[in-house]
């Protein structure tokens, strides 16, 4: 690492933290950052199914949803690496916290809006259930399953839902814009401070 560097965020730099200026400390974090961002990913593919019912997404929503990070990531990358490249090391601790804010807004509408029916509640009686129709002239008309109408159980779900893609699309665009940050200054970064013929180990 370089001489005048020091551990500490602004002028908060204790003696204690010093021994982490190490580009090991540096490296072993870096690394659970990158494990935990693409678990989060990997996580994300295997319960895209689950989602869909959930929150009744067509498929080109969820494609459209499982693309939002790659996007934002690529439109944002030559931007992020060029201003972090004044101050490496805070521009990849911002990008960790932004993909971690990311990823909170991903999960909102899970804790916003609930899980939903489970599977076991799904063969509940009818009259509970509320289900959408269209009358005669063409028009949506929501039914009770005792036949009564009630417009207002079918428009608020479909109001939730919208809500609830519109936050996970915005929250894994964030996640893009932060892993932009961290990916492409991190690798740079160990790069400046190991010597050649460490550098090919470390990276």
């Amino acid at each position: 690492m370089e001489s005048s560097s020091s551990c500490g965020l602004g002028g908060c730099r204790p003696r204690c933290l010093q021994p982490l200026r190490s580009v090991k400390v540096f490296m072993m974090l870096l690394t659970l950052t990158f494990i935990g961002a693409d678990g989060f990913s990997g996580y994300l593919v295997g319960c895209i199914t689950t989602i869909e019912r959930r929150f009744e997404f067509l498929s080109k929503q969820s494609g459209l949803l499982m693309t939002m990070n790659t996007l934002a990531f690529v439109v944002s990358i030559i931007f992020t690496s060029h201003v972090g490249r004044a101050h490496k090391p805070l521009a990849i601790a911002v990008g960790c916290v932004v993909s971690a804010v990311g990823i909170l807004v991903t999960m909102a509408p899970h804790f916003v809006f609930g899980s939903g029916v489970d599977d076991t509640e799904a063969t509940v009686p009818t009259a509970t259930v509320a289900v959408a129709a269209k009358d005669g002239d063409g028009h949506s008309t929501c039914f009770g399953g005792n036949g009564t109408e009630d417009a207002g159980d079918c428009g608020d779900d479909g109001n939730a839902n919208e809500i609830a893609y519109a936050m996970m699309c915005v929250g894994e665009a964030i996640r893009g814009v932060g892993s932009s940050i961290f990916f492409t200054l991190g690798f740079a970064y160990v790069d400046d401070n190991v010597g050649r013929s460490y550098a090919p180990f470390y990276l």
